[in-house]
Order: C-alpha cells, then sequence, then structure tokens
C-alpha cells in the first residue's frame, strides 16, 4: 500500500461469512484462495450476498481434469484418471484439504446463488515453459489438458431494477 501510495483495511475472514454487509462490492476476485480452500456451496452465496446487483466475481481454481488426473504421490497429474469426477467435492490432496465439483454442480452452485455466467477460461501452457510451480512434466500435461478453469459471473440484476441500478461507466473526474 505504501508504495502505491493509497491506504485501506486489510481484513482476515472465514469466506463462507464475510464481515461486510450486503451489496458491499462491485467486485469480488479469488486467486486460487477462497474457492479452492473453502466449500464453494458455503462460499458462492456469501460472494453473491456482498456483491451488488449486476457485480463480478472472477476466480481461478484448479480445473475438474486436473482434480481427477491429479496423483496423490507424487503431487503431479497423469495421463490416467486416479479420482472418480461424480466423487468431487471435498479432496485431500497430500496434507491440504482442497474443494472441487463438477462442471454440472458449478452450474448449478451459480445459479442458486443468482449468477450468470459470463465466461470460462480454460488457459493451454504455453510451448515454452515458464512456470515456477509447476513440473515440465505438469506443464507438457497441460498443453493437452486444462490444468486450471478461470471464471466470470456477474450477479444478476432482480427484475424490474434495470433502470434503477448505477451507471458505473460515467463516474465523477
Amino acid at each position: 500500500m505504501d508504495a502505491a501510495g493509497v491506504d485501506f483495511p486489510l481484513v482476515a475472514a472465514p469466506a463462507e461469512a464475510i464481515p461486510f454487509p450486503e451489496a458491499s462490492f462491485d467486485l469480488v476476485l479469488s486467486d486460487y484462495g477462497a474457492t479452492t480452500f473453502a466449500d464453494p456451496f458455503r462460499v458462492t452465496p456469501e460472494v453473491a450476498r456482498v456483491l451488488r446487483p449486476g457485480g463480478i466475481f472472477v476466480f481461478a481454481h484448479a480445473s475438474p481434469f486436473r482434480s481427477i488426473a491429479e496423483t496423490l504421490a507424487r503431487r503431479g497429474m497423469t495421463r490416467r484418471l486416479v479420482r472418480d469426477y461424480f466423487g468431487l467435492h471435498r479432496l485431500r490432496i497430500t496434507d491440504t484439504i482442497e474443494f472441487q465439483l463438477t462442471y454440472s454442480q458449478w452450474f448449478r452452485v451459480f445459479e442458486e446463488s443468482g449468477f450468470v455466467v459470463e465466461r470460462l477460461v480454460e488457459p493451454t501452457a504455453p510451448k515454452r515453459p515458464i512456470s515456477s510451480y509447476l513440473s515440465m512434466r505438469d506443464q507438457e500435461w497441460a498443453r493437452h489438458w486444462p490444468i486450471e478453469a478461470i471464471w466470470k459471473l456477474r450477479r444478476r440484476v432482480p427484475s424490474g431494477s434495470l433502470g434503477k441500478t448505477r451507471d458505473r461507466s460515467r463516474r465523477p473526474k
């Protein structure tokens, strides 16, 4: 904050119980955070609660493909499936608990929480390795199957309030 010349409060709290009132934010962003290490059936409705209608929720997490092909012993991906896809939810990965859903479960929790999916990005690993945390073997794997999923969701605007939302495109200068 010092380097950027800004000052704002930092709050540590569980993602399942965000300590802010309803409709407090225009944007919620999570990069392998709450959406990986907390139950999405609890986190997603909580994010919807703190977002204003029309607000954006962007998050990145492991792809379900990665979750069903990741070995526990080697902590990497294999070309064989090692876990049931339809059993995804709470996964023990070595000494960590991670959460993952099937795509149909993700869509269900988004819809039930009041979100519309605007975009799903499943990046392909580049030909030249650049990752500081993936092995060469895992980077090769990620050229064939999605290793991560990046979702962009928008909180639905209640019907009848379309003209009542604030226009954020024209901010005062």
